[in-house]
């Protein structure tokens, strides 16, 4: 039987109803929306806040140890005085190129490397300087030289590999130096370990002793070319060989 005038409209005023329901959850999700994105905001920046004061200004993440790796018990001393971060610090706020700036003035130290280690280490990775040669002092003590030039221990003996160096005069200039340097370098093994009496000026003059020949060598120029000259005039049994000019080379 079909639905009588009363059905329908009963029907009709709930289904009216209902959509009116709808329409009220739906403006009050769009009032409230507002409202929530405004607590998200506020409960994120709380949360930033609370991780920024934490990592730059609490000490929960502050500096305790500072590490150093790469040299014995002695030499970390002087990179420990080095640094001089104050415990406590938050670790973010190490400014790392100043530790290293500081630490590369150690004059042992080639090189540096600092890391934070977290939660509370300063990590400090040094590369030492390796002595080529032993410059003799006039108080009987060497200054150990590396392949830089660069003079960075005193010590009263020789370390074993390392080949001592005269010197005449006053301290030898940086060239005098890298002379020195340049003849280890080119050299073949077999040939620098004939090397003995080496000798540097105080301007820029080497002169050493190979298998019982006086070589003057001269200064830093031209060591391949010297070296070439020297080997060739070897083999003609002199007595002194002076290749500081190259081009027209000495012998006696």
């Amino acid at each position: 039987m079909a639905p009588s005038w009363l059905t329908r409209h009963r029907a009709v005023r709930t289904g009216l109803a209902s959509s009116r329901v709808r329409f009220e959850r739906r403006a009050a999700a769009v009032r409230q929306r507002p409202a929530r994105l405004i607590a998200a905001a506020v409960g994120l920046g709380v949360g930033l806040a609370l991780v920024a004061w934490l990592v730059f200004f609490s000490s929960v993440l502050a500096l305790r140890e500072v590490r150093v790796d790469g040299v014995d018990d002695t030499d970390k001393a002087a990179v420990l005085a080095a640094v001089t971060v104050a415990p406590g610090t938050p670790l973010a706020r190490v400014d790392l190129g100043s530790v290293e700036s500081a630490v590369q003035k150690v004059a042992f130290v080639r090189d540096v490397h600092s890391t934070r280690s977290w939660p509370d280490t300063l990590t400090v990775a040094v590369t030492p300087r390796v002595a080529l040669v032993a410059l003799r002092n006039t108080d009987g003590t060497f200054s150990l030289v590396d392949e830089q030039a660069a003079s960075f221990r005193i010590v009263p003996d020789i370390p074993a590999g390392v080949i001592p160096v005269n010197r005449e005069g006053s301290a030898p200039a940086t060239a005098g130096l890298q002379a020195v340097l340049q003849v280890l370098r080119v050299m073949p093994a077999d040939q620098r370990g004939q090397v003995t009496d080496m000798t540097v000026s105080g301007a820029d003059l080497v002169h050493f002793t190979l298998a019982g020949v006086q070589v003057v060598w001269g200064g830093p120029s031209d060591p391949e070319k010297k070296l070439r000259v020297l080997t060739i005039l070897m083999g003609t049994k002199p007595t002194s060989i002076d290749v500081s000019t190259p081009d027209t080379p000495v012998t006696r």
